[in-house]
């Protein structure tokens, strides 16, 4: 039990930690804000309903007392994988930069005639 939660809660605070450094910095800000906020909501309600349902298959076994070690275990490993899935959506799917790609220097080439939809390098050469 104890090497799950030291590698669970690192687990969790480094997804916490990337999904909230990583949102997008967009013109749609209230809409990615409600969309984090809605995905802490949809987390904490499959780790507290995941953590209910183990409480009730555990009650009426010998195994009782450790529903309460067990559970939150489940709930770090619910939350990190809605966070992980839900970043992932969010920055390749919902609120995608069209146009340019990520911070990387790069830009499309889309000036003059020989427009060929490639990537060239900004800066020096």
């Amino acid at each position: 039990m104890i090497a799950g939660y030291g590698i669970l809660v690192p687990l969790f605070l480094a997804t916490l930690w990337a999904f909230l450094r990583f949102s997008p910095k967009s013109s749609r800000g209230e809409t990615v804000k409600a969309y984090n906020i809605g995905t802490f909501v949809v987390a904490l309600a499959l780790g507290v309903g995941y953590a209910v349902r183990l409480y009730v298959a555990m009650s009426s076994g010998s195994d009782f007392g450790w529903w309460p070690v067990v559970a939150p275990l489940a709930v770090l490993a619910i939350s990190s994988g809605v966070l992980i899935l839900s970043g992932i959506l969010r920055n390749w799917v919902f609120f995608r930069v069209r146009g340019e790609l990520s911070n990387s220097g790069m830009t499309r080439f889309s000036e003059g005639s020989g427009d060929w939809g490639g990537v060239v390098l900004k800066g020096r050469v």
